[in-house]
């Protein structure tokens, strides 16, 4: 007597898992859940407790309970950014006027140094007659 292949219904089929994929990609357990769901519901007395610790006497047990209130309020720093001057950046986000103005500034600044051609251009503009 020969075995008869087994076929699987194809609602079985589709939820099959491939080869390599893992029925549990997490790695969690059950455990872990259950952990989780317990530190949910002792959380708000945990935060109560830390503002508490907040008015410690020892500034080193207050330092740590600020830090932990603000982390949970505003979550944690992230790293610093390096902000770099990008005048093209900052230029395409000022108006017609805004460049405008800037333009004359910077022409202002320059001409305090080119006393020489500011004369030249005096005894030589039409109006210099």
């Amino acid at each position: 007597m020969t075995a008869a292949k087994r076929v699987l219904p194809p609602a079985l089929v589709v939820n099959r898992w491939r080869p390599g994929q893992s029925g549990n990609p997490a790695g969690h357990s059950g455990e872990y859940g259950q952990a989780m769901k317990l530190a949910r519901q002792a959380a708000p007395y945990a935060v109560r407790r830390l503002i508490e610790l907040m008015d410690s006497t020892d500034q080193r047990v207050a330092a740590v309970a600020c830090g932990a209130i603000l982390d949970r309020a505003f979550g944690k720093p992230g790293p610093a950014k390096e902000e770099k001057d990008d005048m093209e950046a900052r230029l395409a986000s000022m108006t017609r006027e805004e460049r405008l103005t800037l333009m004359r500034d910077m022409l202002e600044r320059v001409r305090q140094f080119l006393p020489a051609a500011q004369k030249q251009r005096r005894l030589s503009s039409p109006s210099a007659g």
